[in-house]
């Protein structure tokens, strides 16, 4: 049977009443960071989105000129994708675009990307 001893040196939940200031200042920083990153990215997607929905002959065009900017500031990357076939768009049923990619910035290289139902 398992048994948990409060008084494990490697947990110290002594610390935690101690450091609640910090626990919660890290707790507010990561919710405003996160808030900003996904606010911003609706406000980008959002309208876009739309235009290609409303206009469908805008798809190729936005898809082919837009790269995709991904940015993770704890781990400094910042990648600019575009894909390397223009003419990667499925036409199915549903949405589909499927195909090889090329990314510059922090990083580089080729990989393969897939976007369904957008």
């Amino acid at each position: 049977m398992l048994r948990l001893d409060a008084t494990d040196p490697w947990i110290r939940w002594d610390w935690l009443g101690h450091h609640t200031d910090v626990i919660w200042q890290a707790l507010v920083q990561h919710i405003q960071l996160t808030g900003i990153a996904v606010l911003g990215g609706l406000a980008i997607a959002t309208p876009v989105g739309l235009l290609v929905w409303r206009w469908r002959a805008l798809r190729n065009p936005v898809l082919s000129v837009a790269g995709i900017l991904y940015t993770i500031p704890s781990l400094a990357l910042s990648i600019d994708c575009a894909p390397l076939n223009a003419k990667s768009w499925m036409r199915t049923s549903f949405s589909y675009w499927e195909g090889p990619i090329g990314f510059a910035g922090s990083h580089s290289g080729v990989g393969y990307l897939e976007l369904t139902g957008y």
